[in-house]
């Protein structure tokens, strides 16, 4: 059957049969296999971008972590910083008191040889004395007896010039 302007229904409905088979063979060859690439792509995105969303999520709680852990760290460094400060300090401070007492010792030590040495310095000097006493007083006995003797025989000889 042939219509006006020389069309045949029958090769139309076959160039539309072709068509339809040609969309169907394209369809099931190209479409599908890219469909399903393109959907098999698109699950392993949001399998990526959900599993990067839990690593961020677990990064960001470590990193919560990390940081409450830095704190107490922060907190106990200056704890121990505080606890070995006044250890040092009651350390120096039984340093310097332990060597005042022993200054105090050496002074006192120092006082009773110094005192010791001045009771004998004093003693040694009291026999010095002594000796030179005894010296001086032996020499004025002796330059007195001499005096006295001269002077008794100087006035027995003028007893004798004058009684004769």
């Amino acid at each position: 059957m042939n219509l006006p302007l020389n069309i045949d229904i029958q090769q139309i409905l076959l160039h539309i049969f072709n068509f339809l088979i040609l969309f169907g063979g394209l369809y099931f060859i190209l479409y599908s296999p890219v469909k399903k690439f393109m959907d098999k792509r698109e699950q392993e995105y949001r399998k990526n971008d959900e599993k990067s969303e839990k690593l961020r999520h677990d990064a960001e709680e470590l990193k919560r972590e990390y940081e409450d852990k830095i704190s107490e760290l922060e907190h106990n460094t200056k704890a121990i910083k505080q606890r070995a400060e006044d250890k040092a300090r009651k350390s120096a401070e039984a340093i310097v008191s332990k060597a005042n007492a022993d200054a105090e010792a050496i002074v006192e030590k120092a006082k009773d040889s110094a005192q010791k040495k001045k009771a004998e310095i004093i003693r040694s000097a009291d026999k010095d004395i002594a000796v030179l006493c005894e010296a001086a007083l032996e020499k004025i006995i002796t330059d007195s007896a001499n005096e006295d003797y001269d002077s008794f025989i100087k006035s027995a000889k003028e007893t004798v010039k004058n009684g004769k």
